[in-house]
């Protein structure tokens, strides 16, 4: 079984994607595979199968600030926030998964008088 079709058992895996549509400075070259896990649990399993075949690997955020160079890269990207994007409230207790926008984040926050978020919210503040 091929790398590619081990992922697939876990999340959505595309072929030669161009990273300048993952950053906001719209640049950089292809990747050999993006990776866009199911669950937290598929992430796990995902990474295990990736370290077991030494097959190189990043994960990615929003892509913002991020400089990605526009040569091709053998590597996988990981891309938590296509469907590890959720968070809850729990009384004063917020558990976000790793895809989750910080700026919805802080929103919330906000909205449920939390504190320590501020950093997030520097758009108001200007």
């Amino acid at each position: 079984m091929s790398l590619k079709e081990e992922l697939q058992q876990f999340g959505d895996v595309l072929e030669n994607q161009y990273m300048k549509y993952h950053t906001t400075f719209r640049i950089g070259g292809k990747v050999r595979y993006s990776f866009y896990p199911f669950s937290v649990n598929d992430l796990q399993q995902a990474i295990e199968i990736i370290k077991k075949n030494h097959y190189p690997y990043k994960v990615m955020g929003k892509g913002s600030n991020v400089l990605w160079c526009d040569e091709e890269c053998d590597m996988i990207v990981i891309f938590p926030d296509h469907y590890l994007h959720h968070f809850t409230f729990e009384e004063n207790i917020l558990e976000a998964e790793s895809g989750c926008s910080i700026i919805a984040l802080a929103v919330a926050a906000k909205e449920k008088a939390l504190c320590n978020l501020e950093f997030a919210w520097y758009s108001w503040y200007c």
